[in-house]
């Protein structure tokens, strides 16, 4: 793996870590001021269905569509006929999104029926999630606007100051909630206005980081052309396929709302699966299309498989361990970022319930966000889109049939069958198009870190069991901190030399991530 890309990936997923830390705080300050209630369920409802619109018009659909294109014609037409696609692709963004949006809010005391149907028998509860929702919804337009000009960045590897900006919706809604929830009689409605607040903020920081780079774009009337009608085939299967894999998720708030408080747990545990995957999934999708784009284009189909099966294995590398440790420590850290104020140990323990099986759900999403550019630069977003079918089909089916025997804990179950169906499916169809092919090497690794993270469970098992219990007993928060923090130095003593010893993780590549 080159070193610039790789200090691509560690610039992004540092500045994405530090927004998840904010996200946790947020959490952790709501969580202690209002607990699990009527509140949080329909605050985080509605910012659930706004972080699926983003996941949909913004982020994956914008990146899947737009940076193959846009890198194209940067490549063989030069800077000007880049500028002309954006600018016409910002027009009609934006027009089809405030129309969205517009129809969203009218129609929510309609909608919000079949968004959180568990909540009918509640009319209260229900209007206050209607009131909530149609609040937040002003994020989603500022947001597809935020996640085009951060796609037009990551095109050109500006990708410190679209990170950056990235943080600005979370640093609103933390002050709001330190400031204002508290003394609010709707806190539900002062966090979604938050939200939208901080939407703007974003927007408004990346128009002038676009400005600087030298491509600042002009508001006008779009025009219709082969290269906007290119990205328009690009963008229809690519919204259907990102609004698969997101309902994917919100599949599970749907069930949940028929169990009380479930919708909470489900949100706070997918806080802690979500914190590792996010880290490492922006990183691969902001840094790894651009790159595969460059080299696709440039005939380098060699360097390209390559470059796939090294990040393929570095990110097998860095969430498996991941995945045994926070199903291992599920309790620990539910209890660490989450127990105090209103939240009790009943919720904890269900929360980790959770958290314990949806963690093996990281590897697969993660490896899914490095095959995905396979098909992307070579501008194929139809694939993606029948593989995400498949497994929303999996994942509404099996979750449906699993909680009606064993309860909530069936939707976590789904949800990781689902995500390593995906990955099986795509990797079947690249390599029967012969854009995939993982050699021996890679395979080696692969065994390499799978022993290693199995040395490095039982080592943590083993001490949680025998050691653990000696060193508690120095206040209630010290030991929280002490039942994670002791347990994961355990980890990374022992997963780091037996991968390197093994062969799993790359030496070469450890001086450099050290030094970033």
């Amino acid at each position: 793996m080159a070193h610039s890309l790789l200090r691509s990936f560690v610039t992004v997923g540092s500045l994405t870590g530090s927004s998840r830390v904010l996200g946790f705080i947020r959490d952790v300050v709501i969580a202690s001021t209002l607990g699990v209630s009527g509140a949080t369920d329909a605050f985080y409802a509605a910012f659930r269905f706004t972080t699926l619109f983003r996941s949909v018009i913004g982020e994956g659909s914008l990146n899947a569509a737009f940076v193959p294109i846009f890198g194209r014609l940067l490549i063989d037409r030069g800077k000007d006929s880049a500028v002309a696609l954006a600018e016409d692709a910002q027009g009609y963004l934006s027009a089809a999104t405030l129309v969205l949006v517009a129809v969203l809010i009218a129609t929510m005391p309609w909608l919000i029926q079949f968004l959180t149907p568990g909540f009918r028998s509640d009319p209260q509860q229900l209007a206050l999630t209607c009131v909530t929702l149609q609040v937040a919804l002003v994020y989603v337009f500022f947001m597809s606007l935020s996640a085009f000009r951060t796609a037009m960045l990551n095109s050109l590897q500006r990708f410190f100051l679209a990170g950056a900006a990235a943080l600005a919706p979370n640093l609103v809604i933390v002050a709001s909630a330190l400031l204002l929830v508290g003394q609010a009689q709707a806190p539900s409605l002062v966090l979604a206005g938050a939200l939208s607040l901080g939407g703007v903020v974003q927007f408004g920081l990346l128009m002038l980081g676009t400005r600087a780079a030298g491509y600042g774009l002009r508001l006008r009337r779009p025009r219709r052309g082969p290269d906007v009608a290119r990205f328009g085939k690009l963008l229809a299967p690519v919204l259907v396929w990102g609004l698969i894999i997101q309902t994917n998720v919100f599949v599970g708030t749907i069930l949940g709302s028929f169990f009380d408080g479930a919708v909470t747990y489900l949100y706070y545990a997918e806080r802690i699966w979500q914190l590792p995957t996010s880290i490492l999934v922006s990183s691969v999708a902001a840094v790894f299309l651009p790159h595969m784009v460059r080299e696709l284009k440039s005939g380098n189909e060699a360097a390209a498989l390559v470059t796939q099966n090294e990040v393929l294995t570095a990110i097998f590398a860095a969430t498996l361990p991941c995945s045994v440790l926070i199903s291992l420590l599920a309790d620990p850290l539910v209890r660490l970022f989450f127990l105090r104020g209103s939240f009790t140990l009943a919720d904890a323990a269900a929360t980790a319930d959770v958290v314990r099986i949806v963690a093996w759900a990281i590897p697969a999403v993660a490896m899914t966000t490095v095959l995905r550019p396979g098909f992307l630069a070579r501008e194929d977003t139809v694939t993606p889109m029948k593989v995400a079918l498949v497994s929303l089909i999996m994942n509404a089916g099996l979750a449906t049939l699993l909680v009606n025997v064993i309860g909530i804990i069936g939707i976590p179950i789904a949800i990781v069958v689902s995500m390593w169906v995906n990955v099986v499916l795509s990797v079947t169809a690249l390599a029967m198009r012969r854009h995939y092919r993982m050699d021996r090497a890679t395979a080696r690794r692969f065994c390499a870190v799978t022993a290693a993270a199995l040395c490095m469970g039982s080592a943590v098992f083993g001490f949680e069991r025998l050691f653990a219990p000696l060193l508690l007993g120095w206040g209630p928060f010290v030991d929280r901190c002490a039942e994670v923090v002791l347990p994961g130095l355990v980890a990374l003593v022992v997963y780091l030399p037996v991968a390197l010893l093994l062969g799993g993780i790359d030496r070469r590549l450890l001086p450099s991530v050290l030094r970033r």
